[in-house]
């Protein structure tokens, strides 16, 4: 599975100062992208953008490059100008560049070189005229331009290739679905024949061309598609992920993926009615902390867990303006209960084994009054809005799995407080904590000396700071040792989103069950109905349903899959 892109670029349109905001209106509306977000600004933007998207999820790219190191090029720009600045990725050959600048399959072939030379991904466009694709030239000019354009490459797949249709940019008229697919199919069969098959099956190709929310289904139901990751507002995610599923597609979806018990169920019987994999974009499992706890847990560490915590409590204060159309707001004011659960419970349910030896039976929820957020909007104007808030200060939820554990979950975006998920286990032989502090309680007597280092502590106390390290280095999960490096360099939440992606290319590559299902994403995101029942009924106890219909016990341990 090849991991998707969006890249942009808005030509000579938008000033520095224009392009910062865009940038930043951006960013919020990306930040849980699970694909790589690219956006390629003119050279005199660069500097500007480049400060403004650090600390984001968005790439830097380039409009064009030049294929001389240096020289006497008056107006261009050169490769090393553009690392300096952070930027990533150039757009080569774009049909404006060959239209009204002379650009040739020569000149993108030097300039494609030296990008990959350099270390800059190139982004190469190719595409026919309407006058070509009319006359039935379109594989005859696509394929000049691709022996021509990407000769003398040793890695194909250092590079990325946008399809787009000359005839289609900047007119409003788009590909058929049928057409973007066959030609995107002949794109890759010619880069196959040129290089090689598993090479160009890894290939990433990009279509442009007035690309719309009106015909995404239709493209998404085409065969050179492989996989879609949803990552649009709340309410699609549904019927999103349904539709994909019943198109064959490996589906993603980001978090969270329902909002009703029935919308929990119509995902798990699409899944079992089509057979394809969907997986929750749930990153906090992939956290360095706690995947490593994980690994603890999983080899008796702890000796038998019987409480553990999580959360999202993070305040949002200053970044509600960010949400395009007031969407989170929205929600918010519109619903009680616990309606972002599963950065805490994802991580939970790993460690309790739930579904997999142990199940969610029922759960018990209660909210503070509103306060925080309905000042917000009185202070900005709201004052009807503010009357009505629905969504408590607080939110807490505890739950009882069928196995006598105990869970506890806290949603919190409204007060003035440091960002925590809690995550914490309680066991029998140990405690481990991630917020404020990470640290583990564990007795030194059951710890060999390659850890304690000849020290004595009890589980009373947090251990020493240098027999934890020692500690997490020798339970250091295999996904952590084998990716922790490129993770931390790529970033992305500080690498889960990396390891997240990784995986999930990972296991469909190598045809493993996913390490979130669709069984976890039902689960875990029921606690958003479930939680308000309760609130609304005087925190009554309320059933989990069983979404895996009695089948919660027939695999034993939470486990990530590798391929032997």
């Amino acid at each position: 599975m090849r991991k998707p892109i969006i890249a942009g670029n808005w030509k000579m349109n938008n000033t520095a100062s224009e392009g910062v905001a865009l940038v930043k209106a951006i960013a919020p509306l990306v930040k849980e992208a699970n694909c790589d977000v690219v956006v390629c600004v003119p050279a005199i933007d660069i500097p500007a953008v480049s400060e403004a998207l650090k600390g984001t999820n968005i790439e830097l790219g380039a409009e064009n490059v030049h294929f001389a190191e240096k020289g006497a090029y008056t107006g261009e720009i050169s490769a090393a100008m553009l690392k300096e600045y952070g930027v990533k990725y150039v757009i080569i050959g774009h049909s404006e560049r060959r239209q009204y600048f002379g650009e040739t399959d020569e000149t993108v072939n030097k300039r494609t070189l030296t990008a990959i030379a350099a270390g800059l991904t190139p982004i190469v466009c190719i595409g026919e005229s309407l006058e070509e694709r009319e006359g039935g030239k379109t594989e005859e000019v696509l394929a000049k331009q691709i022996h021509e354009g990407l000769k003398n490459i040793e890695d194909i797949t250092k590079i990325v290739i946008a399809y787009e249709p000359v005839w289609a940019i900047g007119t409003g008229k788009t590909a058929t679905a049928e057409q973007a697919n066959e030609t995107i199919g002949f794109i890759r069969k010619t880069v196959g024949e040129m290089f090689c098959e598993k090479c160009a099956a890894k290939l990433r190709i990009q279509y442009g061309g007035s690309m719309n929310a009106g015909n995404c289904k239709e493209l998404m139901a085409m065969p050179e598609i492989d996989a879609v990751v949803i990552m649009a507002s709340w309410e699609s995610h549904l019927n999103l992920a349904c539709d994909a599923m019943c198109a064959g597609k490996y589906t993603a979806v980001e978090v969270a993926g329902a909002y009703s018990v029935e919308d929990c169920w119509k995902l798990v019987r699409t899944h079992e009615e089509t057979g394809v994999p969907c997986m929750m974009l749930e990153n906090c499992v992939y956290d360095f902390f706690e995947i490593t706890t994980l690994n603890m847990a999983q080899q008796g560490l702890f000796g038998n867990i019987t409480h553990v915590k999580g959360a999202y409590n993070h305040c949002l204060y200053d970044i509600w303006p960010d949400y395009n159309a007031d969407w989170r707001m929205q929600y918010n004011m519109a619903h009680r209960g616990d309606v972002y659960p599963t950065h805490g419970m994802g991580p939970a349910c790993q460690l309790l084994d739930i579904h997999r030896g142990d199940r969610m039976k029922y759960l018990v929820a209660m909210d503070s009054d509103p306060v925080s957020l309905p000042d917000y909007l009185d202070k900005h104007g709201r004052t009807e809005d503010a009357k009505n808030f629905q969504n408590g200060e607080v939110t807490l939820t505890l739950i009882r799995t069928e196995k006598g554990k105990t869970i506890q979950i806290e949603h919190n975006v409204a007060s003035p407080r440091p960002y925590s998920r809690l995550y914490q286990l309680s066991g029998t032989q140990g405690f481990a904590d991630k917020y404020p502090m990470e640290g583990y309680a564990l007795e030194s007597k059951n710890l060999p000396e390659t850890i304690t280092s000849g020290q004595t502590f009890t589980a009373h106390e947090y251990m020493p700071e240098a027999a934890k390290s020692r500690l997490m280095e020798q339970y250091k999960d295999p996904i952590i040792k084998d990716m922790e490096e490129r993770a931390k360099e790529v970033g992305g939440h500080g690498g889960m989103d990396f390891i997240m992606d990784s995986r999930l290319i990972y296991c469909l590559h190598n045809g493993l069950p996913l390490d979130m299902d669709v069984y976890d994403l039902a689960e875990w995101c029921s606690l958003i109905p479930l939680t308000k029942l309760s609130i609304e009924n005087g925190s009554v106890p309320v059933e989990v349903p069983d979404f895996t219909r009695g089948a919660w016990n027939k695999i034993q341990g939470y486990r990530h899959a590798f391929a032997q």
